[in-house]
């Protein structure tokens, strides 16, 4: 009986910086959702009172800002933005992908990283994320930034725009979840190790 196993060829999927930026956004997102459902529900999750949930509200807020725009910088700085922003070709294979992920027909192409829809769902992130930044810090300080609240109608459109952007979001974080699930087992753990197997399509 050989006791010596074969080492296991890998590759570095995820880098250490891209794997605190992806739980540091996903924690403070959920942050964010959870500290919002009481500032416009009170009662229907649990906190302390109104000012702790704003306070967390806004510490998540600028945590997912913050997050956000750290990782446009890297991915300007290293090149791999690119791996994030749908290109022409992508946008042109998204009927064949939502086909395959409807069951209308079995062929699934392999991609070099993301699939077009993961990368159109990380786009939408960034104008999302400024929206979301922009409202809330508005509905934060109105008079500070009375221009702001001017220009987008009142604070009532302000909080609706906040709501539907929220909203959008969690639909596309949703989204993202499902595609990865159904990804491949080794995919989803190299967004905790980093790394994926050589040779390995799951």
């Amino acid at each position: 009986m050989n006791l010596l196993k074969k080492p296991v060829l890998k590759t570095l999927r995820h880098s250490l910086p891209v794997r605190v930026f992806h739980w540091t956004f996903a924690l403070s997102f959920l942050l964010c959702l959870y500290t919002g459902l009481y500032i416009s529900r009170p009662g229907i999750v649990p906190m302390k009172n109104m000012r702790q949930a704003r306070l967390a509200h806004f510490a998540g807020q600028f945590a997912l800002t913050g997050s956000m725009f750290w990782r446009i910088w890297h991915g300007l700085r290293t090149g791999n933005l690119r791996d994030l922003v749908p290109c022409k070709q992508d946008l042109a294979e998204i009927p064949s992908y939502v086909g395959y992920e409807l069951f209308l027909h079995s062929k699934k192409k392999q991609f070099p990283k993301y699939n077009p829809l993961q990368k159109v769902l990380f786009t939408s992130w960034f104008p999302l994320t400024t929206c979301l930044a922009a409202t809330g810090f508005t509905l934060y300080a109105p008079k500070m930034l009375g221009r702001v609240e001017t220009a987008l109608g009142g604070l009532n459109r302000v909080r609706r725009l906040h709501y539907l952007c929220m909203l959008a979001f969690t639909v596309t974080v949703m989204g993202h979840i499902y595609l990865t699930l159904t990804s491949g087992v080794n995919r989803l753990r190299s967004i905790f190790t980093g790394y994926m197997p050589l040779g390995k399509k799951k």
